[in-house]
């Protein structure tokens, strides 16, 4: 009986909690919300990670999921760039988001030349 009883508390207080909200807060990391975004399956190719570009360059940022170094924020998928240098094996791109001018850090495995 009193093991019963000790069952029936858990349980009240797990139901209790559920219905509060208390049990699991959700993710807010980096990758989340970014199922249909980033759901193409694209095989690395070590040609992307080599890939050069010259500063004044027009690129897209196109995020690789399968290579996690130097990957953007998730909101600047498919925004439109220009390089304006190079740090280390990276290139900073300038871009608009919204109404301002940022520059991010981002790898070559996540940029895309535009112009031909």
């Amino acid at each position: 009986m009193l093991l019963f009883n000790f069952l029936k508390l858990q349980l009240n207080l797990y139901v209790s909690c559920i219905f509060k909200g208390e049990i699991m807060k959700r993710s807010h990391g980096p990758r989340s919300d970014t199922r249909h975004k980033y759901k193409a399956y694209k095989k690395l190719k070590i040609t992307e990670i080599l890939q050069e570009f010259k500063i004044g360059e027009r690129v897209a940022i196109v995020t690789n999921p399968s290579y996690h170094r130097g990957m953007p924020f998730r909101r600047f998928h498919g925004k439109v760039g220009e390089i304006v240098g190079k740090r280390g094996r990276s290139y900073l791109v300038r871009f608009k988001d919204g109404g301002k001018e940022k520059v991010q850090i981002i790898s070559p495995a996540h940029l895309k030349s535009l112009t031909q």
